[in-house]
C-alpha cells in the first residue's frame, strides 16, 4: 500500500527515509531539539513532485516561491510569475505555465503546457508533455551561471549572453530512473534577432561603462530540430555544496533540412563536475 501524507514531516533528532512508493506533499524536515526550538532548521526537502527542466524550453529569470526574477541587457528587467508541473498518485495530469513581462522589449513573454506522467513521479517518471512558448532565450548555458550573470548586469552591467526571441512549440518525453535523467523531443520556432538596449540602468553604471552590443542571428527563420538531453546527478539538494558526487549533462541538437528547417546544423555539448568533501565543511570540486 502507497502512503500518502498532504502535510509536512518533520523529525526531531531523527532522520526521515521515503520509500519509493511514498508520498509526502508538503515539506520533509530534519533538525535537532535544539534548532526546532528556535525557530532554524537544518535540512529542508519538499516531496510535491514540482520539478524543473522537464519541459524542452526553460522559460528566462529565476524561479523562486513561483515568483520570476531576471535582469539582462535585451528584456530587462523581468517580473512574472510561473507554476510547475505538480503530481500526485492520484493526479497523473498536470499543467504548468509561466508569465513574465520585459520592461524593456514592453512585451509579456509566456510558457504553457501540458504532461502526463507514468509510474513513480519522484524517482522512476516517464513523462510525455507538449508546450507553447514566446520568449528571449541564448545558446551560450556553459559560460557562466545564469544567476551569476543576473547579478552581473544588474551591479556591473555586464552581461555574457547573446539573446535572440524564440516562438513556438515542443512536443518531448522524458524517462527519470535516479540518477539518470533522459529528455528527447522535437522543437519547432520562429527565430528572430533581439536589440540590446546599451543605457540600461545598473547600480554602478556611467556613461563609460554600458552593455555591449547584442549579436544578431545568422539567419532569422523557421527553425525544426531534434533535441536529445542526458543528465547524471549524485548530489543532493539539500545541502550542495556539502554532499559529494557526480553532475553531469550532455545535449545534442540536430537540425536540417529533412526535418524542414530553414537552419542546418548538429550541436553536442557536454559537462561533467566532480563534488568531493576534504573536511566537515570544506570541499573540493573539478569540471
Amino acid at each position: 500500500n502507497e502512503a500518502y501524507v498532504s502535510g509536512n514531516v518533520t523529525a526531531i533528532n531523527g532522520k526521515i527515509y521515503l520509500d519509493d512508493d511514498a508520498v509526502v506533499v508538503g515539506e520533509m524536515r530534519e533538525t535537532s531539539s535544539l534548532f526546532y526550538f528556535f525557530g532554524n532548521k537544518r535540512k529542508s526537502y519538499r516531496y510535491n513532485y514540482e520539478y524543473s527542466g522537464s519541459p524542452m524550453m526553460n522559460f528566462p529569470g529565476h524561479n523562486e516561491d513561483d515568483f520570476l526574477f531576471d535582469y539582462n541587457r535585451v528584456d530587462g528587467l523581468i517580473l512574472g510569475l510561473s507554476f510547475k508541473p505538480t503530481y500526485t498518485p492520484e493526479r497523473s495530469f498536470s499543467g504548468f505555465g509561466s508569465a513574465a513581462f520585459a520592461f524593456n522589449r514592453d512585451k509579456w513573454l509566456y510558457q504553457i503546457g501540458l504532461e502526463h506522467y507514468f509510474f513513480n513521479p519522484k524517482n522512476k517518471r516517464l513523462v510525455l508533455g507538449l508546450e507553447g512558448h514566446y520568449m528571449s532565450d541564448f545558446n551560450d548555458k556553459w559560460k557562466v551561471d545564469s544567476k551569476t550573470n543576473t547579478m552581473a548586469a544588474l551591479f556591473l552591467g555586464e552581461d555574457y549572453f547573446d539573446y535572440y526571441n524564440r516562438e513556438g512549440i515542443s512536443i518531448y518525453s522524458n524517462f527519470k530512473y535516479d540518477p539518470i535523467y533522459v529528455q528527447a523531443g522535437y522543437i519547432a520556432d520562429i527565430i528572430t534577432s533581439l536589440e540590446a538596449e546599451k543605457h540600461l540602468w545598473h547600480l554602478l553604471g556611467n556613461e563609460e561603462n554600458l552593455f555591449r552590443y547584442n549579436r544578431p542571428v545568422s539567419m532569422e527563420g523557421m527553425n525544426r530540430e531534434i533535441q536529445l538531453m542526458i543528465n547524471l546527478k549524485t548530489t543532493e539538494d539539500n545541502d550542495k555544496l556539502f554532499n559529494q558526487g557526480w553532475e553531469g549533462n550532455f545535449v545534442a541538437d540536430i537540425s536540417s533540412e529533412e526535418l524542414h528547417s530553414e537552419y542546418s546544423f548538429n550541436r553536442y555539448m557536454f559537462m561533467l563536475k566532480r563534488f568531493q568533501k576534504i573536511g566537515k565543511r570544506e570541499m573540493f570540486s573539478l569540471m
